[in-house]
């Protein structure tokens, strides 16, 4: 298994709270968000906690994200998937559509070619 490391797309569901509990953001029961480990996406400090994490490994962090009235965030965090980044992901510092330019056996799924 993978564990989540720089030039990495993490895909992850989470539920945010702020300090004092109140439950702001939950997409633990929707389709998780993925994002470039290493790029700005995701608030590094995040990425710094659930780096080393394995697909199926679930964790709650603290973080705190300075500019904003809550300021302290914690996040109940599931990892769905963790696979190496795409060079063309790697330029573009996120996870590409990729129904726009795979084909059979691409990298971005992690799943072998039907052929």
């Amino acid at each position: 298994m993978i564990r989540i490391a720089d030039q990495h797309i993490v895909s992850l569901r989470f539920a945010m709270k702020d300090a004092s509990g109140e439950l702001l953001e939950d997409n633990l029961n929707a389709a998780p968000i993925s994002y470039l480990q290493g790029g700005s996406q995701i608030v590094r400090e995040l990425q710094v906690q659930v780096e080393g994490m394995l697909a199926g490994e679930q964790r709650q962090v603290a973080f705190e994200m300075p500019g904003t009235p809550t300021r302290r965030f914690l996040l109940d965090v599931c990892i769905d998937s963790v696979r190496p980044a795409t060079e063309l992901e790697i330029q573009r510092g996120g996870p590409v559509d990729q129904q726009d330019h795979c084909g059979p056996g691409c990298e971005c799924t992690g799943e072998p070619s039907s052929s």
